[in-house]
């Protein structure tokens, strides 16, 4: 089967496409803006960079609350999908491989990482997190998530106007190794999988891997890295950890 990567179609697909016409694509990103306005200690103002931002709706919404926000991703299309829906035009959404990632020091007044650590590899995530704690100024915060423990095995398939995509992930709980392959089958043309070896010493075949860091593991690599670091509640009802550090 021929592949895809996130740049030519699967970014845009599962992050935009997907939920098109979904009320709750704005109104959930909007209750994830709220959520880190109230634990960065955001006011009107305040300047965050958005660590692996994805549709950036969330950086929308920090925008229209008065932020200063530079989002960052890999992925090129929806970025560019980003920027079109950018109300404010206020957002500085940016292009760029989060290991080449660089900002001023003392810079900023919050860092944002959802849903991105564990795609890279730890050394490199740790780094990033080196990086942000320089960025940030004395008494900056910075927000990180991952999953508790995602199922051992689930399969599911959606229909949408342009065709059909099918899923089907896996969770090693020792090697704490996630496994997700999707197949996208188009009403017109060939069916196709996606390649996104995103680390590669862990994965070069199809489908996306994510380490899922034990909650210690990461308090720790926070801890090393100078921050001071607490546990704070999930945006989601269930299913992540998330946790605060805050540069002294």
């Amino acid at each position: 089967m021929k592949s895809k990567t996130f740049n030519e179609f699967w970014q845009l697909f599962l992050q935009v496409t997907f939920h098109e016409g979904k009320p709750e694509r704005w109104t959930f990103r909007e209750k994830k803006a709220l959520w880190c306005k109230e634990h960065l200690k955001l006011q009107s103002g305040s300047k965050v960079a958005d660590l692996g931002c994805g549709d950036g709706i969330l950086d929308i919404w920090l925008s229209r609350m008065g932020c200063e926000v530079t989002a960052i991703d890999r992925g090129g299309p929806v970025i560019e999908h980003a920027r079109t829906e950018d109300d404010t035009q206020r957002v500085q959404f940016i292009e760029q491989d989060l290991t080449a990632a660089s900002m001023p020091n003392e810079s900023l007044d919050g860092v944002i990482m959802i849903e991105t650590l564990g795609l890279m590899s730890v050394e490199d995530d740790t780094a990033l997190m080196k990086k942000a704690f320089a960025w940030l100024k004395p008494g900056g915060r910075i927000v990180v998530d991952c999953p508790l423990s995602p199922p051992e095995k689930n399969v599911w398939s959606k229909e949408l106007p342009s065709g059909v995509v099918h899923a089907q992930t896996s969770f090693d709980t020792v090697a704490r190794i996630h496994q997700l392959n999707f197949e996208f089958h188009p009403k017109d043309g060939d069916p196709f999988n996606l390649h996104d070896p995103y680390c590669v010493t862990r994965n070069s075949g199809p489908g996306i891997t994510r380490y899922i860091y034990p909650q210690e593991e990461l308090m720790n690599i926070l801890k090393k890295t100078g921050f001071e670091v607490s546990s704070i509640p999930s945006y989601y009802s269930e299913g992540y950890y998330c946790l605060l550090g805050i540069k002294k």
